[in-house]
C-alpha cells in the first residue's frame, strides 16, 4: 500500500483506468484462445477428411486387387497372372504413393491411436509385395487372400471411425460416421464378389461359404438402413435414390440363381467374367455414393471452417481493440488530471517565489482542483 501512496497520482489514476480494461482484455483473450483451439481442431478435422477421403480410394482399390486375386488362386489351373490382376495392382501402388506422401504430416497432427492405427496399416503395406509374390505362385487359398486385404482394410476404416473424434460439430461427426458405414457396404460388397468369384472359379459352394455369403448380404442390408438413418433428413432421399440405382437389381438376379444351386456353383449358370462384372458395377456406383458424402462433408467442414475462422478472428480483434483503448483511455484520463496538476504546482511555486500577478490556472473548475485554485 505504501507504494501505491507515493505513486505519483497520474500514474495511480492511469492503473485505476487499466485494471478493470485488463479485466476485460483477459475474458476477451479467454474467448479468443478457445475460437483459436476450435479452428485448430477444425482444421485438422478438414485435413482428416481429405486423409480418410484419400484412404477411401485406397480401400477401393484393394477391394479390385482382392476380387481379381481371389479368382485367380481359385483357377488353379490357371499359372500366367492375368492383365487384368497385373492392373490392379499397379492402380493400388500408385494410390500407396499418394497416401504415404499425406500420411507423413497426418501423423504431426493424428492423435495416438490413429498414428498407431497407421503404424499397423505400414506394416500391411510392407507385407504386400511378398504376398502378391505367394498369390503369383498360388501358394495360398482364395479365403487365405480375402482374409489378408479384408485385415488391411479394417484397419483403414479404424483410421476413419478415429479421424470423426476430430470434429467439433455432432452433425459432421454422424455424416463421417454414415460415411463409413456406406464405406463397410461397399467393403462387404467387395467381399461378397471375392468370395462368390472364388466360389466360381472352384465349382465349390460349402456350406460354411454359404453362410458366410448370406450373412454379408444380411449385413450390406443393415448398414445402408444405418447409413440412410444417419444422414440428415433433407438428403436422405437423394441417397436412397442414389442407393436404388445402384445396379442391385442386376446382382440380385445373379444372388438368386447363386442361392438356388447346390454346392457345385456350375449348375447356376452364372458365369465368373459376369458376376464380377456386376459385382463391380454396383461396388463402383456406391463408390460414387461415398464420394458424394464425402463432398458434403468437406462442403460442411469448409463452412465450419469458415466460420470458426471468422469467430476467433473477431475476438481476437476485440482483444485488440480493448487493449488499444485501455491505454489510450489511460493515458487521456490522466493527463485530464496530472496536467491541471502540473500547472498549479507550477503556479503556487511562482506565488511562494513572489509572483502575485500570475493567474492561478484551473480557478472556475467544478473538481477538486478548482477548490484548491480558487482557495
Amino acid at each position: 500500500m505504501r507504494v501505491l501512496s507515493e505513486m505519483k497520482i497520474g500514474k495511480r489514476v492511469a492503473l485505476a483506468c487499466i485494471i478493470p480494461m485488463f479485466g476485460i482484455l483477459f475474458l476477451a483473450a479467454e474467448v479468443a484462445l478457445k475460437d483459436y483451439f476450435a479452428y485448430s481442431k477444425t482444421q485438422k478435422l478438414h485435413e482428416a477428411i481429405g486423409i480418410v477421403t484419400e484412404l477411401s480410394e485406397l480401400t477401393h482399390r484393394l477391394q479390385v486387387e482382392r476380387g481379381r486375386s481371389a479368382g485367380f488362386v481359385g483357377s488353379k489351373g490357371t499359372k500366367v497372372v492375368p492383365d487384368s490382376l497385373q492392373q490392379a495392382r499397379k492402380s493400388v501402388d500408385e494410390e500407396l504413393l499418394t497416401f504415404q506422401k499425406l500420411s507423413v504430416h497426418f501423423k504431426s497432427i493424428a492423435t495416438a491411436e490413429i498414428r498407431n492405427d497407421l503404424s499397423v496399416l505400414e506394416q500391411d503395406i510392407a507385407s504386400v509385395p511378398s504376398f502378391r509374390e505367394q498369390i503369383n505362385n498360388q501358394e495360398l487359398d482364395a479365403s487365405e487372400v480375402l482374409s489378408f486385404y479384408s485385415k488391411m482394410i479394417e484397419h483403414i476404416f479404424s483410421i476413419g471411425f478415429h479421424s470423426a473424434e476430430f470434429s467439433t460439430d455432432p452433425k459432421i461427426s454422424v455424416s463421417i460416421l454414415a460415411m463409413l458405414n456406406l464405406g463397410e457396404v461397399k467393403e462387404l460388397a467387395g467381399k461378397e464378389r471375392g468370395l462368390v468369384n472364388g466360389a466360381l472359379a472352384s465349382n465349390q459352394f460349402s456350406l460354411t461359404h454359404r453362410r458366410a455369403y448370406y450373412g454379408l448380404i444380411a449385413t450390406q442390408e443393415r448398414l445402408i438402413k444405418n447409413f440412410i438413418n444417419s444422414e440428415p433428413e433433407d438428403v436422405r432421399q437423394k441417397y436412397r435414390d442414389q442407393l436404388a440405382k445402384s445396379g442391385v437389381e442386376e446382382l440380385e438376379q445373379l444372388r438368386k440363381l447363386i442361392s438356388a444351386s447346390s454346392h457345385n456353383l456350375s449348375v447356376s449358370g452364372v458365369e465368373p467374367a459376369n458376376w464380377f462384372e456386376k459385382a463391380t458395377i454396383r461396388i463402383n456406383k456406391l463408390r460414387e455414393i461415398e464420394l458424394n458424402v464425402a463432398r458434403d462433408i468437406v462442403t460442411k467442414t469448409d463452412g465450419v471452417l469458415n466460420s470458426a475462422l471468422k469467430s476467433m478472428a473477431l475476438s481476437s480483434g476485440i482483444s485488440i481493440l480493448i487493449l488499444i483503448f485501455a491505454c489510450i483511455g489511460g493515458y487521456v484520463v490522466s493527463g485530464t488530471i496530472t496536467k491541471p496538476l502540473s500547472n498549479l504546482v507550477a503556479s503556487i511555486r511562482g506565488i511562494i517565489d513572489g509572483d502575485l500577478k500570475s493567474e492561478v490556472p484551473g480557478q472556475g473548475m467544478n473538481n477538486e482542483i478548482g477548490s484548491i485554485a480558487d482557495a
